[in-house]
């Protein structure tokens, strides 16, 4: 099948009016509007731009990613262009309602289409699907029930259900990756992509999808920022430094531009929208991995950044980041692209950096600084090249080839600077963590001052897993200290031996014996990774330009460990992640080296097994057979289920709080006053202890959590501190005024 250049440019105009009629009419049967306009927004303009930089000569897959990319670049920028332009104009004081961000996309489409068909005349695109053997037809079907039992088993689990579809879904994927392994030399390269996005996708919704409400601190923060700016259908960036979050286009103007089109809730614009974008990264990883490795060490590459605790449980909840990954990602992509000419990688490279600046602070702060200090290597390295020519030793024609080039980290400088410390004022915060890290050098060996990621990594010992009981001592002691008007008549230092109690995991032999075997995986992980590196480094056919990057990604990770102060403001697992999306290779290497010792014909077998073991552990399979940890994915109780799930019984009572006048003060503890932020006017004090002890006339907020499992969470020295929901206190002290059977109200 061919396709002309009439025939694409009348198909887009076509599927233009199709949109525009389904939202105009507000047209819904069977969530025709909804799969259209996403599969629209998420496709139509990042076409347009590519077929404007009449880009062509790269396979489909990477096509695809760079397709989303600038579509959802688009969204962000016409957003904010309508935002700004349109009030300023004097058009409407309302710029992000439904008409006013219609009609501006409208045009700029329009536009785009008009300057992409005259770019086009000899535009054609022939439709030629590969010749899949039966195998290969065999390894693209079962990956396809992936998604399904994702869905399905989170929708179980919602309703009180059994984890079996999910238990399914985890171990199918185990067995399909050793397969693929097994069966590598006899599967069409296509098999790979598909399949790591299919995977992907299912470890995304299997966590996004637990509950019909938003869950989870960030998420929570996330849902509240972009909620006030729908309300007031006006995105007001001055807010930004008392809001952090509101410096994001990626939780801010993207899903109401998203919910505009689609219409569906915001909540699930979090939960399925953001995930679906997201699951791309997963390919985006693999072509990556494949411009330095070939296709069966770039699909392992992939399964490792995947297999990865942060990806399944953390990420889904991390919309922000999530699209600023994906930013990152692209960067790196097009810049080690050979096929797209050198003035178009420079200008892809300025739209994934811009896009990814206003999409998250933090991502870009790492990114940024692997860049510049990539830069300085480079730059260096130049040098020497130029005095090795003088001298005779190396010819002209021999320099090595860069892209990083100084005007293009300038240009992302600059930008950085203009959005986060002029337009949005957000970077005090990494001003205020450099001076404090540099501040406290002299202190690099003190535990207060790094995160609990931090010195359970650098720990060999199995208790640095188990938070310390000592703590709840220092937060209960710290809440009187607080204030000194204390009204209860018992107010001894000792009160919190009579009511709070900390909470410890289960400390069974089988437990300790996962765990062992867990610290051993993720000790060999990490070892694996630095060794990796240090391989690639003196391999002398890979890219020096790559070289670069690995490195200072890998001096980056060796500070965050060491550095005091820096990882308390800054999470090491996301940096870690997200460190990953450029060097996932680096564990393969010194597995595929022991695997050569041992004279093995299969180069891939240990690598596949170590990675399935890591993806078994960090899904929670193993802890679901064995007993431990209780994850969210797999059941509906434990402290994960307590910090990432909201129940409608929680809504109620918000909304009650809402409409009592009275209330404008009240405690809880810190994952109810998440919730708080996402559903309620008010914003409450997250230190229950505080609350209890300063008077009789404080309210106190018990949620699901407190009252059905009796525990308290709270977020201390960088630690989570998981105790007792002190009711026997409350009940002598305070009275109930409010139960809903989910949650309750004190005074």
């Amino acid at each position: 099948m061919i396709l002309t250049r009439n025939k694409i440019f009348i198909g887009i105009l076509l599927f233009l009016i199709v949109v525009n009629l389904l939202i105009i009419f507000n047209l819904e049967f069977f969530y025709i509007r909804a799969i259209l306009c996403f599969i629209f927004l998420i496709t139509i303009p990042g076409l347009l731009i590519m077929l404007c930089f009449k880009i062509r000569s790269i396979g489909f897959w990477e096509y695809l990613v760079y397709t989303i990319g600038l579509s959802v670049a688009f969204i962000m920028f016409a957003g904010l262009h309508a935002n700004w332009t349109l009030p300023a104009l004097g058009i409407t004081d309302k710029p992000l309602s439904t008409i006013p961000i219609l009609v501006e996309f409208d045009i700029f489409l329009v536009i785009l289409s008009f300057f992409a068909y005259f770019r086009n005349k000899d535009l054609e695109f022939k439709i030629q699907f590969p010749k899949f053997s039966w195998l290969d037809r065999i390894f693209i079907i079962i990956p396809m029930f992936f998604p399904v039992l994702s869905v399905l088993g989170a929708f179980l689990l919602n309703n009180n259900g059994p984890n079996v579809l999910t238990m399914i879904m985890l171990g199918g994927i185990a067995v399909y990756v050793f397969l693929v392994v097994l069966f590598r030399n006899k599967l069409n390269e296509h098999v790979y992509p598909w399949a790591l996005w299919m995977i992907g996708l299912s470890l995304l919704l299997m966590v996004s999808l637990r509950g019909q409400y938003i869950g989870g601190a960030d998420m929570s923060l996330e849902f509240k920022t972009f909620q006030e700016a729908k309300t007031n259908y006006i995105w007001n960036f001055s807010i930004s430094k008392d809001n952090s979050y509101n410096s994001c286009l990626s939780i801010v103007l993207l899903p109401i531009i998203f919910e505009h089109f689609i219409d569906i809730s915001g909540e699930f614009i979090f939960k399925l929208l953001f995930p679906l974008c997201f699951s791309f990264v997963s390919i985006l990883v693999y072509i990556f991995s494949k411009k330095q490795v070939s296709n069966e060490y770039s699909f392992l590459s992939a399964i490792f950044f995947v297999s990865q605790f942060t990806f399944i449980f953390w990420l889904p909840i991390l919309a922000r980041q999530e699209i600023a990954f994906l930013f990152f990602g692209l960067i790196l992509l097009v810049l080690f692209n050979k096929e797209i000419n050198p003035t178009l990688k420079k200008v892809l490279f300025l739209i994934f950096g811009f896009s990814m600046i206003v999409s998250h602070y933090s991502t870009s702060y790492i990114a940024l600084a692997i860049f510049l200090f990539a830069y300085i290597l480079i730059f260096f390295y130049k040098l020497y090249e130029n005095r090795n020519i003088k001298r005779g030793k190396l010819k002209p024609e021999q320099r090595e080839q860069f892209y990083l080039t100084g005007i293009l980290i300038l240009l992302l400088l600059i930008f950085g600077f203009l959005w986060y410390g002029q337009i949005t004022s957000v970077s005090s915060d990494l001003a205020t963590t450099l001076v404090n890290t540099s501040k406290n050098l002299n202190r690099l060996f003190l535990e207060e001052l790094k995160s609990y990621a931090v010195t359970s990594t650098l720990s060999l010992s199995l208790y640095s897993n188990v938070e310390n009981p000592q703590l709840l001592n220092e937060y209960v002691n710290s809440s009187y200290t607080e204030d000194s008007s204390l009204n209860y008549p018992d107010k001894t230092p000792d009160i919190h031996t009579k009511y709070f109690k900390y909470i410890s995991p289960p400390f069974t032999k089988i437990y300790f014996l996962i765990l062992l075997i867990t610290k051993i995986l993720i000790t060999l992980l990490k070892i694996f990774i630095f060794i990796g590196v240090i391989i690639m480094l003196l391999n002398k056919n890979i890219n020096k330009e790559y070289k670069g990057l690995a490195f200072i990604s890998l001096i980056l990770l060796i500070l965050f460990l060491f550095l005091p102060y820096i990882s308390l403001n800054y999470n090491f697992e996301r940096l870690s992640q997200q460190i990953f999306i450029l060097i996932p290779m680096a564990t393969i290497i010194p597995l595929i080296w022991i695997q050569r010792r041992i004279r093995s014909k299969d180069m891939l077998l240990l690598p596949s097994i170590f990675f399935i073991l890591i993806f078994l552990s960090n899904s929670g399979f193993f802890w679901q057979i064995f007993g431990g940890n209780p994850d969210i994915n797999l059941n509906n109780f434990g402290m994960s289920y307590s910090r990432g799930y909201t129940h409608q019984s929680e809504l109620v009572s918000l909304a009650w709080i809402n409409n009592n006048s009275k209330i404008r003060e009240i405690f809880s503890d810190d994952i109810s006053s998440k919730k708080f932020y996402a559903y309620s006017k008010i914003k409450p004090y997250n230190n229950i202890v505080y609350g209890l002890v300063r008077g009789r006339g404080n309210y106190i907020y018990s949620g699901y959590h407190n009252k059905n499992d009796e525990v308290a969470i709270k977020s201390f020295k960088g630690k989570d501190l998981f105790f007792n929901f002190p009711k026997e206190f409350i009940n002598d002290n305070k009275n109930k005024i409010y139960s809903n059977g989910g949650s309750e109200i004190f005074k």
